[in-house]
């Protein structure tokens, strides 16, 4: 694939997918607009007969990206049923340019067939 021009926009949390032999950027936020995730509208159940449905594909159902003052001791591990795991989260204000009240979001995603945990809320409160 040959790099082209940039967007003229301002555009993150797009997917990207080459179809027909063309990039395909989907979704992200353009200028503080649209919205995140992928979605699966409509489809069949066989044959010719449609099917009036949305589905918002898992995973994609958040915006942003990394949080510079957060991270984790462990990014990825196995676990067999009925373990569990200890992760360590560190926030770090040295990585902040200015004071003030700093908001993310830890969310473990899983390829396991009984859903994923809720977002973890993280506040960090930096002053002078």
């Amino acid at each position: 694939m040959t790099r082209k021009a940039d967007l003229p926009v301002d555009d993150w949390g797009a997917s990207a997918a080459r179809a027909n032999g063309r990039l395909e950027v989907i979704g992200g936020a353009i200028d503080n607009g649209a919205a995140c995730g992928t979605y699966k509208i409509g489809g069949s159940l066989g044959g010719f007969n449609p099917v009036p449905f949305a589905e918002q594909l898992p995973g994609y159902d958040r915006c942003g990206g990394d949080v510079s003052w957060l991270s984790e001791n462990a990014t990825g591990f196995d676990l067999a049923p009925g373990q569990t795991v200890s992760v360590r989260i560190t926030a770090d204000s040295s990585t902040l340019s200015q004071p003030g009240t700093n908001q993310g979001e830890l969310i473990a995603r899983t390829d396991s067939p009984y859903g994923t945990a809720a977002p973890i809320d993280v506040v960090l409160q930096a002053r002078n």
